[in-house]
């Protein structure tokens, strides 16, 4: 079937969409822009904006499946695995490298117009280490507190195409669905000692705390979409990581992995009544996830200008503050399509020129397939 024909996972889009919203009102709240407005809010809305943090975990959920749906059937050699990775900078690195001169370029404006306001600019050595996504390994400084997750995102990557390496060379003596899990059942145990708190060792910045999360989301596509051989035992171990993911979120009282289990469930049910093409379909929740990468990596520069303008216009008060924050979202939306349309589609169709090699197998073997499209935008990347 050609690329562009295919169906798109219309509702891995949507939440997509839903999690970018959800890390720019966490931020609004974070950055003190609300704390006038806050007690007029509720318990539920405070709460949900208190930890719209946890957007960010359904973006590695989502991630470990669009990834899954996109390359899992490949015929990874060493050579794909560095085309890939080249297609994924050539992709990423873009917006990422400009939203970074915009953080800067927005950071010595405020020392300029805001009295009293102090930037440390970054030095060479920092700039370079995020340009290699290296921040948290390293232990360098964030320009931007939205940074991290870049670094975990492509740490999953490198360690996906590897593991992707070892089922194509399992495949001649195995099959390709026995391959597939003899690597990835092992990998997603593994990553599930770091979340029942077994770890055999720890290192600040590493991907293998949050792995089982990108690995859940791998779990769940082959649940809903690769329905091949032995599809109610895929079934029904995607279902017992998500509970275990569950579990854990009771047990150490944790919201992210609330939140991970939440979306995994809703994936499996979704996937499983046949309308991850269909549902959330509308036209406005499609382009917000579109636009979801460039929201995430400009919305905190844009808030915190857009807030700092507006309060000295007038003033703030709790009326003011609920005004500013309706206009600053939309705000951070209107910029983001704007960089979307400048920056980050133009490399997005220069990183398709990237041709990986031929797959081996079909691309699904169940009620759908997906366009390397849907993989290539944000946290899926």
């Amino acid at each position: 079937m050609p690329a562009d024909s295919r169906p798109r996972y219309v509702f891995i889009d949507a939440l997509r969409g839903f999690a970018a919203l959800a890390v720019v009102g966490f931020h609004a709240r974070e950055g003190s822009h609300l704390a006038q407005l806050e007690p007029f809010l509720g318990a539920v809305l405070n709460g949900v904006l208190r930890r719209g943090d946890a957007g960010v975990t359904v973006f590695f959920v989502i991630s470990g499946f669009v990834i899954a749906a996109s390359m899992a059937h490949a015929h990874v050699t060493p050579g794909y695995v560095g085309r890939f990775l080249a297609r994924r900078s050539v992709r990423l690195d873009p917006a990422y490298w400009t939203s970074l001169a915009l953080t800067v370029g927005f950071g010595l404006l405020s020392v300029r117009f805001v009295p009293g306001k102090t930037y440390v600019m970054p030095t060479w050595g920092e700039v370079l280490v995020h340009l290699t996504y290296l921040t948290d390994l390293l232990g360098v400084r964030q320009l931007s507190a939205v940074y991290w997750t870049l670094c975990y995102e492509f740490q999953f990557y490198v360690i996906f195409a590897l593991l992707l390496l070892g089922v194509t060379r399992l495949r001649g003596r195995l099959g390709a669905e026995r391959a597939l899990t003899t690597v990835i059942w092992p990998a997603t145990l593994l990553s599930d000692l770091w979340l029942v708190g077994l770890e055999p060792f720890h290192v600040h910045g590493l991907f293998v705390d949050r792995w089982h999360l990108f690995l859940t989301g791998v779990l769940l596509w082959r649940a809903v979409v690769r329905r091949g051989e032995g599809s109610g035992v895929h079934v029904a171990v995607a279902a017992l990581q998500v509970a275990l993911v569950g579990v854990m979120g009771l047990v150490r009282a944790d919201v992210q992995l609330h939140v991970a289990a939440a979306t995994g469930a809703l994936v499996l049910a979704v996937g499983l009544a046949g309308r991850l093409e269909t549902w959330l379909s509308w036209r406005a929740l499609q382009g917000l996830g579109a636009i979801s990468y460039s929201l995430y990596l400009t919305h905190n520069t844009v808030t915190g200008a857009l807030f700092r303008v507006g309060f000295r216009l007038t003033g703030r008060s709790p009326a003011w503050e609920a005004v500013w924050f309706v206009l600053a979202t939309a705000a951070c939306i209107g910029f983001a399509w704007v960089f979307h349309r400048l920056i980050e589609a133009p490399s997005l169709a220069l990183s398709r020129r990237i041709r990986l090699g031929s797959s081996t197998e079909p691309a699904t073997q169940g009620p759908a397939s997906v366009q390397h499209e849907t993989a290539s935008k944000m946290f899926g990347a």
